[in-house]
């Protein structure tokens, strides 16, 4: 038995010097400490890594095309008031939302970018609009000064007079009743009811507009624009008649826009993005690219959502010119036809527990390299100092 032992005993890598010839230095107990200190910094870096998960990407064709998709955006015009401000989403197939007002919540802003209101006011559809979709049948969902003045005199519709709209008072009127002709009225020379009206004065402030929209799973945009909206003969129109100043400055910050629920740690390009507009009446434009991503988490539960990329373009409108567009912020998406699946998967005890061997290991080594060194160097200068004092 002790013989196998003496051979054992041969085999030992690690040979143990006697305490004596052992030599502690000041360098060597502080490049230890500095050692222990490093190790465990490195050790919390791995155990940091070991707790978070991989995520492991699959591509695959996208075949849920019937499925609605939720724009959420919050977005700053620090000089845009929000009377002017408006919210359409119009798509390829040609369905189109004008002002559209659910789930949309708009809060005053001062020239110095502070809240007016305590909360967002959220926005509500007019009575005249909900009065309007019945047919207009019903007189109380007009305007009190059309029906004052339709008791002593009938307006002219200028030819676009029906059984819903006999009479028009008032401009707003004659627009509705154009409207629903499906007629354009783009001058309103002549037009008494509108030359009477004098134009609004909007005040000088700024507006920060949050929401969500739910629109087809269809290439389309969505807007945010001043002036009121609306559609004659198939075309998206917005009406700046009754503004007085028609100088918009474009401005805005977007603080957010997704496209989708978010998954953790999802970055979308667009937010905190900041635009400042040196002119007025810009519009800006933001091609977004969707590519549809589903997350599945190790729980087991799956997040639908939307990564994009975007470019961007910005022109001068000028409207003596007739320039095509409108002075704001349009979003135009597409959808790819491929899916990103991302799938969370937890990282290997193995890895966690080679990662820390390598850790002492290499830390230890590079240590007693530097030790040796400066314990030699140190032993080289002492000799030489020593034979210094010797020749003196």
């Amino acid at each position: 038995m002790d013989r196998m032992l003496d051979k054992l005993r041969l085999v030992d890598a690690y040979p143990k010097t006697l305490e004596d010839f052992r030599i502690k230095t000041i360098s060597g107990g502080l490049l230890t400490t500095v050692s222990c200190v490093l190790m465990l910094f490195l050790f919390g870096l791995e155990l940091h890594y070991y707790f978070r998960v991989d995520l492991m990407p699959e591509l695959t064709v996208d075949v849920n095309k019937d499925a609605k998709l939720e724009i959420r955006f919050d977005v700053t015009f620090p000089r845009m008031a929000c009377q002017l401000l408006t919210v359409d989403a119009v798509d390829v197939s040609g369905e189109q939302h004008f002002d559209i007002k659910h789930e949309i919540f708009k809060t005053s802003l001062d020239l110095m970018g502070n809240e007016k209101e305590k909360e967002p006011v959220r926005m509500k559809p007019p009575v005249n609009s909900v009065a309007a979709a019945d047919g207009g049948s019903n007189d109380t969902g007009k305007e009190k000064t059309g029906s004052e003045v339709g008791k002593s005199a009938c307006g002219s519709c200028y030819g676009a007079e029906s059984d819903v709209y006999k009479c028009c008072n008032t401009c707003d009127e004659i627009k509705k009743a154009y409207f629903a002709k499906g007629w354009a009225l783009r001058d309103y020379t002549g037009v008494t009811q509108c030359v009477k009206e004098k134009p609004q004065v909007v005040p000088e402030e700024g507006c920060r507009l949050s929401g969500a929209l739910r629109v087809s799973k269809i290439s389309g945009n969505f807007h945010i624009t001043p002036g009121a909206s609306y559609e004659q003969s198939h075309s998206h129109v917005h009406d700046f008649q009754k503004i007085a100043n028609r100088e918009f400055n474009s401005t805005h910050v977007i603080h957010s826009l997704s496209f989708g629920e978010v998954y953790p740690d999802m970055k979308n390009p667009l937010d905190g993005t900041s635009v400042v507009c040196s002119q007025i009446n810009q519009m800006h434009t933001y091609y977004v690219k969707l590519v549809p991503t589903s997350y599945l988490s190790l729980n087991g539960s799956n997040l639908h959502t939307h990564q994009y990329s975007v470019t961007k373009h910005s022109s001068k409108i000028d409207f003596k010119a007739l320039s095509n567009g409108l002075p704001g912020v349009f979003f135009q998406y597409e959808f790819s036809p491929i899916m990103v699946r991302l799938r969370e998967t937890p990282r290997s005890i193995g890895h966690l527990l080679t990662a820390l061997c390598s850790i002492v290991g290499g830390v230890f080594t590079v240590a007693s390299l530097v030790d040796s060194f400066i314990f030699q160097t140190s032993r080289v200068v002492s000799k030489k100092l020593e034979i210094g004092k010797y020749a003196q």
